[in-house]
Formats: C-alpha cells, structure tokens, sequence
C-alpha cells in the first residue's frame, strides 16, 4: 500500500515517535490488531487518507503529534478500539474532520489543539466513555463536537471558538455528563 509507518497484528508494545511522514499516497500512520502501541511526537502531512488510523487497538496512547493538511481526518479511529489516550495533538487544515473516533470505549480525549479543519472539529460515532476535556476546537468548518450514538462521560475545560455551524456539542442519540445539559447543547 501506500501507507507510511504501520505497526499491524502482532505488534504490541510498539513506539513510532519523533517521525516526518509527508505527501503519502494512503494513511500517514497505521496501527491494527495490536496493544500498546504509543505515536508520540510525529509530524504528518499531505498524506491523501488519513494522519494517523487506528483500528482495533488497546491501551493506544497517541500524543504530541503535529497532523495537517491530510486529505481525510487527522487523527481517525475505527473497529473496537479500548483503552484509547489522546493527547496534547495538533490537528489543522485537513479536509475531513481534526479527529474523528469511531467505536472508541474508554477513550480520554485531553489538551488537544483541532484548528481549521474542513469538517467538524471531533467527531464520535458509536463509541462510549469518552472523555473530552482541556481541548481547544476552533475556525472548523462543521461542529466543534459532534456526538452520534455514544455516551460522552466527561466534558470540562474545552474552549470552542468560531466553528462553522455552532461552538456547541451537536448530539444525536448521544448522552452528555449533567454540567454539559444547557442551553448551548443542542440534542437532536
């Protein structure tokens, strides 16, 4: 394929840190079917998928990173994904979402930067104990959040300016934390 660093089945307890991966045909970086698997401080760019892709790892720690101007999502998580940590990115200018996780359980989402992306700021589908908190989401073109059938379990600390279609969470079959349930929540 046309993917850049890939750590697939069989390898747990993988690190990828401090990497340049530019102007790849596929994803930037890929982690599948493992465990332990930590992407610390790498720079991924122009890549025509996604930044980083994760799908079906445990105890996944990805923090530090740089990821922009990739032609899908920045950061991207699919399948069953436990145990995940994200934290301390940058996710600006790509042209789907800054992060998006899919099928997360357990996943703590903290002090990340999503700038300018051409969709939502994060995006979480089918996924449950997410935490979001110290985030900074702003100018993304769609939501800030955006959360369709999952459970958001903390929310705190997050600033949410000037995103395209409101600075709010926009949830669908979604439940919230109680201190999230106001006026700026929009529920669907």
């Amino acid at each position: 394929t046309d993917d850049g660093i890939v750590a697939g089945t069989g390898s747990d307890n993988t690190k990828i840190e401090k990497n340049t991966v530019k102007n790849l045909g596929g994803e930037g970086i890929v982690s599948y079917s493992n465990s332990k698997t930590r992407i610390l401080s790498n720079t991924v760019s122009g890549c025509k998928k996604d930044g980083i892709y994760l799908a079906s790892v445990k105890s996944a720690e990805v923090a530090g990173n740089k990821v922009s101007e990739n032609e899908v999502d920045g950061i991207k998580s699919e399948g069953k994904n436990t145990g995940l940590t994200v934290k301390k990115n940058k996710a600006s200018k790509n042209k789907g979402a800054g992060m998006c996780l899919s099928g997360a359980d357990k996943a703590s989402v903290s002090q990340n930067e999503i700038v300018s992306n051409k969709n939502n700021g994060i995006s979480i589908r089918n996924s449950v104990e997410v935490s979001l908190t110290k985030n900074t989401l702003k100018s993304n073109k769609g939501y800030a959040v955006i959360g369709t059938d999952s459970s958001i379990k903390t929310y705190s600390g997050n600033t949410l300016k000037g995103n395209g279609h409101t600075d709010t969470i926009y949830a669908i079959n979604t439940s919230l934390p109680y201190a999230v349930n106001s006026k700026k929540v929009r529920t669907k």
